[in-house]
C-alpha cells in the first residue's frame, strides 16, 4: 500500500502551521516545512531498504510532530490572550488554521495505528482492532474493501467537528485516547475564539 497520502498530510499540515507560526511568533516560515521534509525522508528511504519494523517506528514521528506543532500553536493562541483582542479577521484565520492543521495531524494519526499502519494493512480482507468502519459490516460491500487516507480524513473532520465517531466505531484504547486528545484541542479553539472575543468588550 501506498505511503504516499501520509507524506502529502504531512505537508500540507507543515505549509498552514508556517502560515500560523509566522502570525503568531518570530519562527521563520520555511521551518515547519523543512522539519517536515527532514522527517520524512528518512522515513521513506528506511522503508525502501525493506527495514519496517525502524520505518514504523519513524513514520509515527511524523504525526507526532504535526501535533506538537497544532499544540504550540494552540498554547501560543493562549498565552495570546492576555494580550489583549485580536482583529475579528485574524482571529478567525488563526482559528481556522489551527482547526484545519489538527484535522489532518490526527488523520495521520489514524492512518498509522489502524490495523497495525498502512504497511500492515491488507487490501484484500481488511480486519482491525482500532476503527471500524461501517462499510465492513455491509453484506453488499466487496470483501476487499479497504480504507484510503480519505477514510481517516473523513473520520478525523468528524471527530474534529461533532466531537464524535458518527458512523464509524472506535475500538481500540488508543484510537479513544486519540479521539478525546482531536476533540480537547477543538474545543480550545472554541474557548479561545470566546476568550479573546470576550477579551475585546
Amino acid at each position: 500500500m501506498a505511503h504516499w497520502p501520509g507524506s502529502v498530510a504531512l505537508l500540507a499540515t507543515a505549509l498552514l502551521l508556517a502560515v500560523l507560526l509566522d502570525r503568531l511568533t518570530p519562527v521563520p516560515i520555511w521551518l515547519p516545512p523543512a522539519i517536515a521534509v527532514a522527517l520524512a525522508v528518512p522515513v521513506s528511504v528506511v522503508r525502501r531498504t525493506g527495514r519496517h519494523r525502524l520505518g514504523r517506528w519513524l513514520a509515527l514521528a511524523l504525526p507526532a510532530a504535526a501535533t506538537a506543532g497544532v499544540a504550540i500553536s494552540v498554547g501560543e493562541q493562549v498565552r495570546g490572550v492576555d494580550d489583549g483582542p485580536l482583529l475579528g479577521q485574524d482571529l478567525m484565520l488563526n482559528a481556522a488554521l489551527i482547526w484545519a492543521a489538527n484535522v489532518l495531524a490526527f488523520a495521520m494519526w489514524f492512518w498509522e495505528i489502524d490495523g497495525g499502519g498502512p504497511a500492515r494493512r491488507r487490501t484484500d480482507a481488511h480486519a482491525s482492532d482500532d476503527i471500524l468502519f461501517p462499510q465492513m459490516n455491509l453484506a453488499r460491500t466487496e470483501p476487499a474493501w479497504f480504507p484510503t487516507f480519505l477514510d481517516y480524513l473523513f473520520f478525523s473532520f468528524n471527530t474534529s467537528t461533532a466531537f464524535s465517531p458518527t458512523d464509524t466505531t472506535v475500538l481500540s484504547r488508543r484510537g479513544k485516547l486519540l479521539m478525546m486528545t482531536e476533540s480537547t484541542v477543538s474545543l480550545a479553539i472554541i474557548v479561545i475564539l470566546l476568550a479573546r472575543a470576550n477579551a475585546g468588550r
